[in-house]
């Protein structure tokens, strides 16, 4: 299940991008992800989203179902491994169209992590952790 995101964390995302409604449907994600009430939602956003290949039809509109949809993309990733960004990119392409904003919703939404310079990505595997 996933955790709780630490206020710090919470406060440079309201402060960086100013998306207060984001990060209160984040926590309200988390409570019900915590709650185990969230695991049959999951299933029908990934089906209500998803293409019989697993490809994204369309981008959600509410918070709590782009998540669920960033979790599926992020599963596609190895926890463990560094990717180049073309290599996220190739991954991602096979799901989305829009794969370059989607690269960056996962890491504003700390499913992936990189370096500083943008070389190197990674599975965020605290996120990881916390999803099981």
């Amino acid at each position: 299940m996933i955790h709780a995101v630490e206020s710090t964390a919470l406060a440079a995302l309201i402060s960086e991008k100013g998306r207060v409604d984001d990060i209160i449907k984040l926590n309200r994600y988390i409570k019900l992800n915590n709650s185990g009430a969230m695991n049959v939602e999951k299933d029908e956003v990934l089906k209500r989203y998803l293409d019989a290949n697993g490809v994204v039809k369309a981008w959600p509109g509410k918070a709590q179902n782009r998540l669920v949809i960033l979790e599926y993309l992020a599963s596609k990733f190895k926890p463990g491994k560094q990717y180049s960004e073309q290599e996220i990119n190739l991954i991602l392409m096979k799901y989305l169209d829009d794969y370059v904003t989607r690269r960056r919703d996962l890491i504003e939404y700390h499913f992936l992590t990189r370096t500083d310079d943008g070389r190197f990505y990674w599975v965020n595997q605290q996120k990881q952790k916390n999803a099981d």
